[in-house]
């Protein structure tokens, strides 16, 4: 993988342990049977973010909305708004574990701070109302469940070798 050394710049080393300890867990676990879960339980954004939090208490569990925008023709734009949840480090990085926009093999960390400060924290909107909106439709009973199902397997996964499938 190729790094932008700016964005590397704007990170801590804190945010790199953070960052370098999240990989370690989530790569422990077989993405096969992850998939084998999602039959019974709800696997998002909001229940991993939960479960790694829990293994890793210095990560803060942040809700609110994930801005992106969808080109409709010949550069106009239309932004899209979509109820998620995410990690910070206590130097206010972002650990994005559940993307709704990226797929990646890996969890990734995103810089908030320095040159590149305003198009990454405008992607990431912390919101309250979001966060209490979220709790008052979602099934509660179900969310808390699915997360503790993760952190079960989280921490059964501290035994493994690295996933390589």
């Amino acid at each position: 993988m190729f790094y932008n050394p700016k964005l590397m710049e704007a990170l801590t080393p804190r945010d790199h342990e953070l960052h370098q300890a999240v990989c370690n867990l989530i790569l422990r676990v077989n993405n096969h049977f992850i998939s084998s879960l999602r039959k019974t339980y709800i696997i998002n954004c909001h229940s991993i973010s939960r479960a790694v939090a829990r293994h890793i208490p210095d990560l803060k569990v942040v809700s609110g909305l994930h801005i992106s925008y969808k080109n409709i023709s010949d550069g106009k734009c239309l932004m899209t708004k979509t109820i998620h949840s995410w990690l910070t480090t206590p130097d206010d990085a972002i650990i994005e574990l559940y993307s709704p926009t990226l797929i990646s093999i890996a969890p990734i960390i995103i810089p908030i701070k320095g040159e590149y400060a305003e198009a990454n924290s405008g992607v990431y909107v912390a919101s309250e109302s979001v966060a209490g909106f979220m709790y008052k439709h979602v099934n509660t009973w179900r969310l808390r469940r699915d997360t503790a199902v993760l952190v079960q397997l989280l921490e059964e996964a501290k035994g493994f070798a690295l996933a390589t499938d």
